[in-house]
C-alpha cells in the first residue's frame, strides 16, 4: 500500500501538496519526471523491503507506478515463463507480462492495486484499477476535460479543474483516449442451489482468500475483530491457517477490537470478540476512545477521508482511533479485515424486502459495484491514515464471483447470512461463543450503544444546539457539519455523493 501521484508538468502552476501520499506510504519517499511527466511514490514497504521496491520501476521503455498488491504474481510467472528473480517487487509482474498487451493480460491479475504504466519514448499511458476499486484512484482534468493527472487521493491534485474517481474494473489508454473495461465477473444462467455443494464452496474458497492475504507480506500481520460473524469468521480461518497450515505459535497471532467507553453502555463488539479471542488462545487488544478523542481528532479524520457521506463518516471515526493505536503502539503493517460480506450475502436488514431471488442476487451485485465509494473507502483511508495496509478476503475477486453464482434464494433467507453461517458452522469455537447465533449490528453501534448519540450532539454543539432532544434534528446537523466542512475548505465537489440506500 503506497501514495502514488502521477500528472502532465505542463499543465501545473504550483506545487502539489503530498502531504496526504506521504502518511500512505511512509517508508520512503521518491520524485521522478519522465519528459512532461511527473511522477511521485510514497511507499510503505510490505514485499520488498529493500530499496529495489522504490518506483517508478523501469522495463525497455515502459515505467509503472502502483499502490497495491499482485498476491497472484509468481503464479503468473510461471504461467507465462517469467523468471522471478527478475522481478524487483510483486507489481513489476505488469511489466514483465508486456504493457502492449495489456488487455490480454489484465483480467487475470488476483489483487488490490491501480497503477500507470507510462512509455517514455512514445509519451502514450495506460491507468488499470482492480475490479472492487479496493486501492483508491482519481483522475484530474483540465478546462478541457483532458485528463491531466491521477492519484490516490483528492488534496495533491487540487490544481486541476475537475476530478473524478477512476472506474474500477477499467484500463484507461492516454493514446486512444477511451476506457475500456477489462473485467467482468462470469455469472452462469444456473445458479448454485444445493446448499451443501454451497457451503463447501465458500469455505474453501475464503479459506483461499484469507491463506494468500496472509502469506503474501515481509512484515507482521494481524486482525481486527468486532466479534461480528464476518470478522470472526475471518479470524477463526486466520487462526486455524497460521497454526495448522503454517505452522506458527498462537502466541504471534494478534486480533484488535475498537470500543467507545460508556459506562451506561457498555460495547457488545468487545464482549463477543473477547471471548472469541480467548477461546481461540491469541493475542487481543481492546482499544478505547472516548468523546473528548472524537472533538479532537474530528478534523484530521475528514480531512483524511474526503468524502461527505456522513454515514460513511460515522464508521469511520471508531476505525480511526483503532489504526492509532495499532500504528503507534505495535510493528503491525498488515491488517486484514472484513468488508464485503453484507453486500455479499444480503446483511443488511432493508434486504429481507426483495420481492425475489433474482432481485436479491441484483441488488448485491449493485452494492459491491458502488463499495469503493462507501466501506471500502472508509476502511482504507482509515487505515493508510497511520501507514497500515488492510485487505479484505471477502472482496478477493475469484470468491466475488463465487458468491454472485449462489442463487439468490440461498443468499437471502428469513435468517440473515444463513448460507455463511452454516458453511463455518464446523468451527466449534464459532458456536462455543454464540457468535453464529449474534445477529448483525451496526459497526457504529456495537462499539458503543452511545457513541452515535454522543457524536450527533457533538456536531450539533458546533451550531450552538446543546439540548436538543430530537434524532432527526440532530442527524441533519450532523449531514451539514460534514458537508460544511469540506465546502469551507474547498476540499469536495459534487463528485461525491452521499450514501442512499433502502430504509
Amino acid at each position: 500500500m503506497c501514495g502514488i501521484l502521477f500528472y502532465k508538468k505542463s499543465e501545473v502552476n504550483e506545487i502539489p501538496d503530498t502531504t496526504m501520499l506521504k502518511i500512505r506510504g511512509p517508508d520512503a519517499y521518491n520524485e521522478k519526471s519522465i519528459g512532461d511527466y511527473h511522477f511521485i511514490f510514497s511507499r510503505l514497504a510490505i514485499i520488498c523491503k529493500e530499496n529495489k521496491g522504490i518506483q517508478p520501476i523501469n522495463l525497455y521503455n515502459w515505467n509503472i507506478i502502483c499502490n497495491g498488491e499482485i498476491f497472484n504474481y509468481l503464479t503468473l510467472c510461471d504461467i507465462f515463463g517469467i523468471d522471478k528473480n527478475l522481478l524487483e517487487s510483486d507489481i513489476d509482474i505488469m511489466l514483465h507480462l508486456g504493457v502492449d498487451n495489456i488487455y490480454n493480460w489484465a483480467s487475470k491479475l488476483n489483487g488490490d492495486f491501480s497503477a500507470i504504466l507510462y512509455n517514455s519514448i512514445t509519451c502514450e499511458y495506460y491507468v488499470i484499477r482492480d475490479p472492487i476499486g479496493v486501492r483508491p484512484l482519481y483522475v484530474g482534468y483540465n478546462k478541457n476535460k483532458e485528463p491531466i493527472a491521477y492519484s490516490s487521493v483528492l488534496a495533491p491534485i487540487s490544481f486541476c479543474d475537475s476530478f473524478e474517481e477512476f472506474p474500477p474494473g477499467n484500463i484507461y489508454s492516454s493514446k486512444n483516449n477511451i476506457y475500456i473495461k477489462y473485467h467482468s465477473f462470469n455469472l452462469n444462467n444456473y445458479k448454485f442451489d444445493s446448499k451443501d455443494f454451497v457451503k463447501k464452496m465458500i469455505y474453501s474458497q475464503l479459506y483461499e482468500s484469507v491463506y494468500i492475504r496472509m502469506v503474501h507480506t515481509n512484515v507482521p500481520i494481524a486482525f481486527l475483530c468486532s466479534g461480528g460473524i464476518d470478522s470472526s469468521i475471518l479470524l477463526t480461518i486466520g487462526t486455524d491457517i497460521w497454526t495448522n497450515r503454517l505452522g506458527k505459535s498462537k502466541n504471534d497471532l494478534h486480533c484488535f477490537t475498537i470500543e467507545f467507553i460508556d459506562t451506561q453502555c457498555p460495547s457488545s463488539d468487545a464482549f463477543y470478540a473477547t471471548n472469541l479471542a480467548n477461546e481461540l488462545g491469541i493475542n487481543h487488544t481492546v482499544f478505547s476512545f472516548t468523546k473528548q478523542d472524537i472533538i479532537e481528532n474530528l478534523e484530521d479524520i475528514l480531512d483524511v477521508l474526503e468524502t461527505n457521506d456522513y454515514k460513511t463518516v460515522r464508521a469511520s471515526i471508531p476505525q480511526y482511533f483503532l489504526a492509532k493505536y495499532i500504528s503507534i503502539n505495535t510493528n503491525y503493517k498488515v491488517i486484514i479485515s472484513g468488508e464485503g460480506a453484507d453486500e455479499l450475502f444480503l446483511g443488511y436488514n432493508y434486504m429481507s424486502k426483495c420481492p425475489s431471488g433474482r432481485d436479491a442476487e441484483n441488488e448485491s451485485e449493485r452494492l459491491i459495484n458502488q463499495i469503493y465509494k462507501y466501506d471500502v473507502l472508509r476502511a482504507d483511508r482509515t487505515m493508510s491514515s497511520w501507514g497500515l495496509e488492510l485487505r479484505v478476503p471477502f472482496l478477493d475477486i475469484n470468491f466475488v464471483e463465487c458468491v454472485f453464482n449462489i442463487s439468490g434464494e440461498l443468499r437471502n433467507t428469513n435468517k440473515e447470512k444463513e448460507i455463511l453461517r452454516e458453511a463455518f458452522e464446523d468451527y466449534k469455537v464459532l458456536k462455543n461463543t454464540r457468535i453464529l447465533e449474534r445477529n448483525k449490528e451496526k459497526f457504529s453501534d456495537g462499539c458503543g450503544l452511545s457513541y452515535i448519540p454522543n457524536l450527533l450532539k457533538i456536531m450539533a454543539s458546533f451550531y450552538g444546539i446543546n439540548d436538543c432532544p430530537s434524532v432527526h434534528l440532530l442527524e441533519t446537523y450532523e449531514k451539514k457539519y460534514v458537508s460544511e466542512y469540506y465546502k469551507f475548505h474547498g476540499k469536495i465537489t459534487d463528485k461525491l455523493k452521499e450514501r442512499k440506500l433502502p430504509n
